[in-house]
């Protein structure tokens, strides 16, 4: 059987069944259609006919029974991307079937469905009625079940007699007796018979894993039930029970038990089912509806109850536990969530919910100011109960949780509507817009009202062509959903040929709530992506495995976005060996969010040369650039825009241009900005007299561009593209604060950010200044220099590559911090191909990606790269310094500390020589004083002989300390020089040679 076909059987809610009962399978067709009852048509395909069903049509089919039995149906069919919805009846009982769509009306596949149906002795009639459009019914097969295979419980059933098994689970010997043993995906399927009314039981599995810990799915008539908390067993000669599901109340008749497991060698001996004898509780609340806090059951102890006002409040210290009984008097499964009303006085609360014992997803909830002070929330996901009595337990994990109101409630579905709609990878398709070919650059969704999405981080990464793939699509994909958006995914990783780690996309949106929906393609094991945002997440870790060459998935992400600025999103792999595949995703707001009317802010409008009256006011009538110091101080009481536009020529730039005035404030600051008067607008262009294309060593280095004095204070340059310039596209020369240079495109320059004094001050710091969404290609010195006292530095989202740039004896550095530069932080970046070529091959190299100077202190380095750099890739030389999830790759000393360091999850692969002296190295100490360098996670792969992964220089002393990780070397090499010090932990995994 297909386990796409199994895994859609899934989706069914399990509702009173109807079966077939004959010695053999029967296959019904277009020829056992009684007309009376049919508005459904036939029509021949090939050598064959269909049943086509628009929505709302029927058929009628006869087929005769032997007697009163169970059958299960599989059905044969194509939708053309439609969900099959269907209505299925007989004499006796009808089943609610909703099924997965096929890619066309030629691609049929076979559908089973785990609700058997009963038939009567003699003529039965079986009524199919269509819910949905483009249902093409070849035949309906069904298939008598043995009573064998229907167990009637309490009963302890041996794992093999199932109804329903995959294919990657087999039944073998275990001494005497069977089990039954299941693959990574396995599924087994069980029909249990209940022959009492509402009756409630305790399900428990024998079974054994050889030490790798079960992960279950276990799914009873449309509930889902997963288990992450089993214990593993010592081999699969020991086993071990574990009560899974307790008090499950079952209907009279036929229920379905069906049971995946998530992970590799899981061997079940039996599944047993036992009459729950659970007491009649003294205390049961209907719900929906308010549970009185105090109407608990008798086994909660010593919980104190005080009054508040004209109510009465409980009160929880940490520890402690509360129970509740309520009643589902439904006869269906209902959706709930459960509100509280609490205080907690300066502490935030830690809340665990349970329902019948089994563990319900929580939301944080903040704390309050005072005992006095009551707010109420949303304590819980949505979760499911079924009908009858449940038992609810509340645990607090901290204490001074004071509660005064529960409710159970049914949520409320509010309808969601796509704001943004983008085939990441890939061309405008129906309503989605393409992000293809438009890195770094705003797409325009909606000209008249600026709305508009970025993308940045993937320039260089592939577009996956996946039109021919056979991709199964998961449950979480909507069944609205345009599939065409899975012909394409933006093809992701954590190495030097994917541009900056993971893709960032930002979306200009109000303040409000939305709903980030993430369509992505998985491949066959785990994977992990982290998500990063300027708003308020639910999900930050999102942890992905697919089961098919390609399988396609729907992350459904909250968001809450308070911040006056665009909504900011980042998707990055959680380690170098996980690529992300992103076929689209979609910002959706509620209905009923009100529209966002924000102010025309005070502009000007700038052209290179301007145009018509020159006021600035229109694009016809724009200011000349040249007068950009003056409108700058025009806004500087009140902050505004300077929009430069993009389709009136280059602005071509021969010297540079002192900037002297600044915005009103950090909130209000002065915005320089490309302004696009239609889609297929890109950046403004401004150009240099540097040489170009570059040559070598060339005399011609160009010009600076802007000069940023006393006064240029609160500015952001935002979407603007830098051609042939010298030291300084941004030169700071006096100081200044907040400066902000966003979806930056730079070319063939000296440096962009040139950090040096001008005139007769003593320094030119810069306080905060932030880099973000910059991309930096071919120079000879380096990305930016900053010197002084500059601090609060953010750089996040650069690609710096020099393109092996060379500047006479000059070499460059991606980032280069000087004198007292303090509290930096880098993330999201990658810094290449620094490179220095001196006359001597026997002389040293220089070439770093960041390099820092001894007096720089509290510098914070995450999730970036930096690779074929001739010298270091990392060369530190600060104080506190930290480094998180960096990857140095190919540089002839990967990484280098002259200072304490701490790092943790690093990845040092194989360092490379470009020339000069000096040996490759992984990790280094240097200088004459005596320091430690602390690496909590490492990963080390070389294949190369010649390599040392450990190195200390002058001084002997100074330790480098390995607490967990993997080394990988080529079995030849010395891991360290004979006098370095490295103290490895026992955790350490070595492949290869081991010290």
């Amino acid at each position: 059987m297909n386990k796409q076909i199994f895994k859609a059987a899934f989706f069914l809610m399990l509702l009173p069944i109807i079966s077939y009962a004959s010695s053999n399978d029967i296959v019904l067709t277009t020829a056992d259609i009684i007309q009376e009852g049919t508005s459904a048509t036939i029509h021949k395909r090939g050598s064959g006919t269909e049943l086509r069903f628009s929505k709302n049509r029927s058929a009628m089919f006869k087929v005769n029974s032997l007697g009163t039995s169970y059958h299960q149906l599989t059905l044969t069919y194509s939708s053309k991307k439609y969900t099959p919805q269907l209505t299925i009846k007989t004499e006796l009982t009808q089943l609610n079937v909703k099924a997965l769509p096929t890619k066309g009306h030629g691609n049929f596949t076979s559908y089973k469905v785990f609700e058997q149906i009963l038939l009567k002795p003699g003529v039965n009639h079986i009524h199919i009625e269509s819910l949905s459009h483009n249902f093409y019914l070849r035949n309906i097969r069904l298939k008598e079940l043995s009573s064998s295979i229907i167990h009637s419980i309490p009963k302890t059933i041996k794992s093999w007699e199932n109804s329903y098994k995959s294919p990657n689970v087999y039944k073998a010997a275990r001494g005497s007796s069977y089990e039954t043993r299941f693959g990574k995906g396995g599924e087994v399927n069980y029909s249990i018979n209940n022959l009492e009314e509402d009756a409630k039981y305790d399900v428990s599995v024998t079974y054994s894993s050889k030490n790798t810990t079960p992960k279950l799915d276990l799914r009873v008539n449309g509930m889902n039930f997963s288990h992450e908390d089993i214990e593993p067993t010592n081999g699969h000669g020991s086993s071990k029970t574990k009560l899974l599901l307790k008090g499950l109340v079952l209907k009279k008749g036929i229920s379905e038990l069906t049971l995946k497991s998530l992970g590799h060698n899981f061997y079940l001996k039996n599944i047993k089912f036992t009459k729950a004898e659970t007491p009649q509780p003294e205390k049961i609340t209907t719900v929906p509806g308010n549970i009185s806090v105090v109407a608990f059951s008798s086994n909660s102890k010593n919980i104190q109850i005080a009054n508040r006002g004209s109510s009465k409040e409980v009160r929880l210290k940490n520890g402690q536990t509360i129970e509740y009984f309520i009643e589902n008097k439904e006869e269906d499964p209902v959706d709930f969530q459960l509100d509280i009303q609490y205080s907690s006085a300066r502490t935030t609360p830690k809340i665990d919910i349970s329902i019948n014992d089994l563990e319900i997803e929580t939301n944080s909830i903040e704390k309050t100011n005072s005992h006095g002070d009551f707010l109420t929330r949303t304590l819980t996901k949505t979760f499911q109960l079924a009908p009858g009595i449940h038992k609810l337990n509340i645990k607090s994990r901290a204490n001074n949780l004071y509660f005064k109101k529960l409710k159970l409630a049914v949520p409320v579905i509010k309808k969601l509507i796509p704001l943004y709609q983008v085939n990441a990878g890939g061309n405008n398709t129906g309503s989605w817009f393409g992000d293809k070919g438009r890195n770094n650059e705003i797409t325009f969704t909606d000209l008249d009202t600026k709305q508009s999405f970025y993308t940045f981080g993937n320039a260089t990464s592939k577009e996956l062509d996946l039109s021919n793939a056979d991709i199964y699509f998961d449950n979480s994909v909507p069944r609205e959903l345009n599939l065409d958006i899975f012909k394409s995914a933006r093809q992701d990783r954590l190495d030097e040929q994917h541009s900056t780690p993971g893709v960032f996309y930002e979306f200009k949106v109000p303040k409000g709530n939305y709903q980030l929906n993430l369509h992505l393609v998985t491949t066959p094991g785990a994977t992990q992506l982290r998500l990063k945002s300027n708003a308020k997440l639910n999900k930050e870790i999102l942890n992905l495995a697919g089961e098919e060459k390609f399988t396609a998935k729907t992350i459904e992400i909250g968001i809450e976005h308070d911040a006056d600025e665009e909504l900011q999103i980042e998707i990055l792999p959680l380690s170098r060996d996980v690529t992300v595949l992103l076929a689209g995703l979609e910002v959706l707001v509620s209905d009923d969010t009100p529209e966002n009317h924000n102010e025309i802010p005070n502009r000007y409008i700038v052209s290179p040369k301007g145009t018509g009256n020159k006021s600035g006011t229109s694009p016809s009538n724009s200011r000349p650039f040249k007068d950009i110091n003056t409108l700058i101080g025009r806004l500087s009481s009140t902050g505004g825009e300077i929009l430069l536009l993009s389709n009136k020529g280059i602005y071509r730039i021969s010297s540079s241009i002192n900037i002297r005035n600044g915005g009103a404030s950090e909130d209000r600051p002065v915005i320089v900005k490309t302004f696009r008067e239609n889609n297929e607008s890109t950046k403004a262009i401004f150009k240099g007299t540097r040489q170009t294309p570059w040559i070598n060593n060339s005399n011609n280095t160009g010009n600076e561009f802007l000069r940023l004095m006393s006064g240029a204070n609160n500015l952001k340059f935002e979407d603007i593209q830098f051609e042939d310039f010298g030291n300084g596209i941004f030169r700071i020369g006096q100081p200044i604060s907040n400066l902000t240079l966003s979806k930056i495109r730079s070319k063939n320059f000296t440096r962009l950010v040139e950090n040096y004094k001008s005139g007769s001050v003593s320094h030119a710091s810069v306080v905060r200044l932030k880099l973000e969404n910059i991309e930096a290609l071919g120079y000879t010195r380096g990305v930016i220099r900053l010197k002084y006292n500059s601090k609060n530095i953010k750089i996040n989202n650069l690609l710096g590559d020099s393109e092996q740039q060379l500047d006479q004896s000059s070499f460059p550095m991606g980032i280069a911090l000087d004198d007292y530069v303090s509290n930096v932080n880098i993330s999201n970046s990658l810094l290449k191909n620094h490179r220095q070529q001196r006359s001597s091959s026997s002389s040293y190299f220089n070439g770093d990606g960041i390099a820092t100077e001894s007096k720089v202190d509290d510098v914070n380095i995450v999730d970036t790269i930096s690779s074929g750099n001739s010298d270091g890739g990392f060369d530190l030389k600060s104080t506190n310094t930290n480094l998180l999830r960096t990857i140095a790759s190919n540089n002839k000393r990967n990484y280098r500390f002259w200072n304490p360091a701490s790092l943790s999850s690093v990845t040092s692969l194989n360092p490379q020589k470009f020339g000069g002296g000096g040996n490759k190295v992984h990790f280094g100490a240097y200088g004459s004083r005596s320091f430690n360098v602390t690496i909590e996670g490492v990963n080390v792969i070389d294949t190369d002989s010649n390599s040392r992964v450990f190195s200390v220089g002058e001084n002997k002393n100074s330790r480098i300390i390995i607490n967990s990780g993997v080394i990988q070397t080529n079995e030849n090499p010395d891991l360290r020089d004979s006098h370095t010090r490295v103290e490895f932990s026992p955790e350490i995994i070595f492949k290869g040679n081991n010290p």
